[in-house]
């Protein structure tokens, strides 16, 4: 049973054999030897002491993407074990469960007087509506919709041109000025953006889409 304490949710949002990525509003993107960098990661909050955690993630949808969810069941819950760095159990409940659920170390904080300390985050899968509403750019510059083959480079960070010319990948733009093509995109692994590739790694591809009704 899990009792490290759930400081974060996460949405990750699917559709057909792709993957949602949001990336962050310019207002975000910093400056490296003269080169824009810009983040790809899930949509999160915080999670709050008295909320259901499902109900949390899926309300991601509508402040980021700008569209309602229907979440996804799942038969596991990835993520790391004792033993190994990406394992699964089953879900006790995969209506409500989440598809990934990992720890990580928050630093010491001197303002508040925390000492370092593991704390939970939790991924729920979902599905978007369609005809979303125009995407705020203060909020997000872009959803991309990416196959696994598109996450990869993003690792070490691609250029947006580059990962704009890759099969498969979608990409739908906030209004504004266009981005800029040299733009280098990378994918952090805060809210388990990275898992996905772990996951996929060892129980195949098919392992991040499938659900229980698919399965039967």
């Amino acid at each position: 049973m899990a009792t490290t304490e759930l400081a974060t949710v996460a949405l990750l949002a699917v559709r057909g054999q792709h993957v949602a990525l949001a990336l962050a509003p310019q207002t975000r993107w910093h400056d490296l030897y003269g080169r824009q960098m810009a983040r790809l990661e899930f949509p999160s909050a915080p999670h709050a002491a008295d909320a259901e955690p499902q109900a949390e993630a899926l309300a991601l949808a509508q402040r980021v993407y700008g569209r309602a969810a229907s979440p996804l069941p799942t038969r596991w819950t990835y993520g790391p074990s004792p033993r190994h760095a990406v394992d699964r159990s089953p879900a006790a409940s995969p209506a409500t469960a989440p598809f990934l659920r990992f720890e990580r170390m928050l630093p010491l904080d001197q303002e508040k007087g925390h000492p370092p300390h593991l704390v939970a985050i939790e991924v729920y899968r979902a599905t978007l509506t369609d005809g979303a509403d125009t995407l705020d750019p203060q909020t997000i510059a872009a959803i991309l919709w990416l196959p696994l083959a598109a996450l990869r480079p993003l690792v070490s960070g691609a250029p947006l041109d580059e990962l704009r010319a890759m099969e498969g990948v979608e990409i739908e733009h906030a209004h504004g000025p266009r981005l800029p093509d040299d733009a280098l995109l990378y994918l952090p692994s805060d809210y388990g953006e990275r898992h996905l590739l772990r996951i996929a790694a060892k129980y195949g591809e098919r392992a991040l889409f499938a659900t229980p009704t698919a399965d039967a």
